[in-house]
């Protein structure tokens, strides 16, 4: 059966007809065909959207020719997480859609989240690769009802439930692989309001110095939150340290971070510290509130301050010599002008460090300038210091503030991931609601990256290595990226028995096994490889 256009004229107008054909052989074996059924004027279909259902119908009903080729890739695992989290569900829960046989925003949206996760491509490219993607056989979308028109009008229907879906899948991935819900680690300005009622109180959030500001942390108090916040040197922490610790105050902090315990020890951040209280006045309401404030010193800190001082100073010492040398030429006739270069040169960073003596000698501008060694002394005895403030009831120690305050690198790693493997820019789309959207979408399938990783961890036992996840067949400690690329080589033919996978290499069944996901298809267990993947 096939569509056919038929045209009819009347008067000086002409309507275009679709119709249901069937081929068929008569008693004689020659080929005729017959209408079964008129199916309207093709306008009236595309304005109704009726002929947009009916290429959907017919797509998903389609079966491929023998010999056919699908990319699986990683597939199997963002499946596996997109069916634990239910994602389709909750969106076309909160998403009224029309007929059954367009595709749904939820299905939409997952392919968008199965795209970033595999192969990250432009919204006009995703249909080419839904198309050569085993998308349909396992999320069951056609690759090609992905065109950009459809992918822009779910987006806009996806943009004013993406909060609400976010959450909902936040919480399912509790639920499903038991995530870690007792604390939140965030580098953003959310606000607090909107912190408190999604997560409730008593959690809590390790934040960047955006949020350490007194009034800041009164708001947070207020709410209920708990958190551990490095404060502003606007809330003088450096002058309270020197006035009431001091260095001898401080003590050793047994702390050693993941990636600093393959080091030697000499070679491993040294950190001292000391755990004090801490009572401010709320700016808003003039209620006093207690906090604690650890003080701490990191080796690694230290040497890293001083040393971009001493780059700042003998920057700033290069350009007074190269502007000494030009003066009383074009561009330093005066010492209005002088004066005005001299703004560009002293920033903050050596602006109390460096003495400047500007003059006059025969109608041209003189230049003296000397380090301040007093005040280079007093800055240095705050080097490497900083300071975290937090609410937490109960005893505390220094290393379990600092050891906490530490897994803020978590995040700081998935931004890193956003931007890298899934891709989050650059964006080209026609408004704001749709760039809000693909955000959303790209922190959902962030979502799923992460859960990939910390299952196949979890399963695996802390610092266990998996067995050829990298290429060359080297062990490693998984991690998001390497499992997805173990996959990527990955693909099923179809055959006269039906789809056949290729065979699965030893690693991947071994990720598959971790993270108790299935396979659909028939595979050839005689075939398992030892390689990883195209990378063996």
């Amino acid at each position: 059966m096939y569509l056919k256009r038929y045209t009819v004229k009347r008067g000086a107008k002409h309507y275009v007809y679709l119709r249901l054909v069937e081929a068929f052989r008569d008693q004689a074996g020659k080929v005729q065909h017959r209408v079964l059924a008129t199916l309207g004027r093709e306008d009236a279909l595309k304005s109704s959207g009726q002929l947009d259902q009916l290429a959907a119908a017919f797509t998903r009903l389609d079966p491929p020719r023998v010999g056919m080729r699908r990319e699986v890739g990683p597939l199997l695992l963002v499946k596996h997480v997109l069916d634990s989290l239910d994602l389709v569900r909750i969106i076309d829960r909160q998403i009224g859609q029309r007929g059954r046989a367009d595709l749904t925003t939820g299905e939409v949206i997952a392919a968008l989240v199965a795209n970033r996760l595999c192969a990250p491509a432009p919204l006009y490219d995703i249909a080419a690769w839904g198309t050569g993607s085993a998308l349909q056989e396992l999320l069951g979308v056609p690759g090609m009802l992905l065109n950009d028109d459809r992918l822009g009008r779910a987006l806009e229907a996806f943009a004013p439930v993406a909060e609400t879906v976010r959450g909902e899948v936040a919480l399912a991935a509790i639920e499903a692989f038991g995530a870690d819900a007792a604390r939140l680690l965030t580098c953003i300005g959310a606000a607090l309001e909107r912190l408190a009622k999604l997560l409730g109180r008593g959690l809590l959030i390790c934040a960047d110095s955006a949020l350490g500001h007194v009034k800041n942390l009164c708001s947070a108090d207020q709410a209920g939150l708990r958190f551990i916040v490095p404060l502003r040197s606007a809330t003088g922490f450096g002058s309270r340290f020197l006035e009431e610790v001091g260095h001898g105050g401080l003590n050793p902090v047994p702390y050693v971070c993941q990636h600093d315990r393959g080091r030697p020890l000499h070679e491993r951040p040294r950190y001292r510290g000391a755990l004090r209280p801490w009572q401010v006045v709320d700016p808003e309401s003039g209620q006093k509130r207690a906090f604690r404030v650890l003080y701490v010193w990191s080796s690694e800190e230290a040497a890293s301050v001083g040393a971009a001082r001493e780059r700042a100073l003998v920057k700033a010492e290069n350009d007074l010599a190269r502007m000494r040398r030009g003066l009383g030429g074009r561009y330093y006739k005066t010492t209005k002008q002088v004066e005005a270069r001299l703004a560009t040169i002293l920033t903050p960073p050596v602006l109390d460090l460096i003495t400047v003596t500007v003059g006059s000698h025969h109608r041209k501008p003189t230049l003296r300038w000397r380090r301040h060694s007093q005040r280079i002394a007093q800055a240095a005895r705050l080097d490497g210091i900083y300071a975290l403030a937090t609410n937490l009831p109960g005893r505390l120690s220094a290393r379990r503030i600092l050891h906490t305050y530490k897994a803020q690198s978590l995040v700081e790693q998935r931004h890193r991931d956003a931007k890298q493997t899934l891709r989050v820019r650059p964006i080209f789309l026609h408004n704001d609601d749709r760039i809000s959207a693909l955000i959303s979408v790209v922190g959902l399938a962030l979502t799923v990256f992460g859960l990939i990783e910390a299952g196949v961890r979890r399963a695996l036992g802390p610092g266990q290595r998996l067995e050829g996840l990298l290429p060359e067949k080297r062990d490693a400690i998984p991690t998001g990226r390497a499992i997805l690329a173990a996959f990527q080589s990955l693909g099923l033919t179809y055959t006269e028995r039906g789809p056949q996978l290729d065979p699965i290499t030893a690693t991947q069944r071994r990720i598959l096994d971790l993270l108790d996901a299935s396979v659909p298809w028939q595979t050839s267990p005689e075939l398992l490889l030892a390689s990883c993947g195209k990378r063996g």
